[in-house]
This record gives structure tokens, C-alpha cells and sequence, in this order.
């Protein structure tokens, strides 16, 4: 079933860290992104169903996210909650572009 809104967005393997309640995980790249959620290549343990929190280049404030699938070297994580702004950014500009 497909779960993801919108067209995916480039993020040129930004860095990305992930964290569970407050803490750091670690690091990805982020590998595209849409208004439902982003692709992350990573080394991390991650499992499907748990939540976690991203925190993307120039943002302010961690998106908090449900780790629908995680491979060896891949992820795709759904956003459960997405910040201010968000939706403006995502149309004609990549995540994280200045403004």
C-alpha cells in the first residue's frame, strides 16, 4: 500500500539525525522527502513501527516519525507530525533551502 503524499523531493544525502525520546541515535542521509515522509540511507538499528524523532538541516524543531520499513543500508520513515512551514517549503524548493 502506498502511504506516501505528494511528489518525493532530492535531499542530495543532507544529514539528518535521529533520535528516540530526546536522544541521539545517530546520523543518516536523507535521501528524499514529500510532505508524508523521508527516505533516510543509514547504519542505524532501526525497526518498523518504532517512533523517532528526525531533525532536518535548518530546522528548528525534530519531526517526530514511524519507521514504516528499515533495511541494511535504507529506511522510510512516515511523518506523524509535521511543523509550521513545512507545507510552504516543500513546493518548489527543497527541504531545508533558505528562504
Amino acid at each position: 500500500m502506498e502511504h506516501r503524499w505528494g511528489n518525493r523531493k532530492p535531499l542530495d544525502r543532507a544529514d539528518v539525525e535521529v533520535r528516540k525520546e530526546g536522544r541521539a541515535l545517530g546520523h543518516a542521509r536523507g535521501i528524499d522527502i514529500n510532505l508524508g515522509g523521508i527516505g533516510l540511507e543509514c547504519d542505524l538499528a532501526l525497526h518498523a513501527g518504532e517512533v523517532v524523532e528526525v531533525q532536518l538541516p535548518k530546522w528548528e524543531s525534530a519531526i517526530r516519525s514511524l519507521v514504516v520499513h528499515a533495511g541494511k543500508k535504507r529506511c522510510g520513515l512516515m511523518f506523524l507530525s509535521v511543523p509550521e512551514g513545512f507545507r510552504h517549503r516543500d513546493e518548489g524548493k527543497k527541504v531545508g533551502d533558505d528562504e
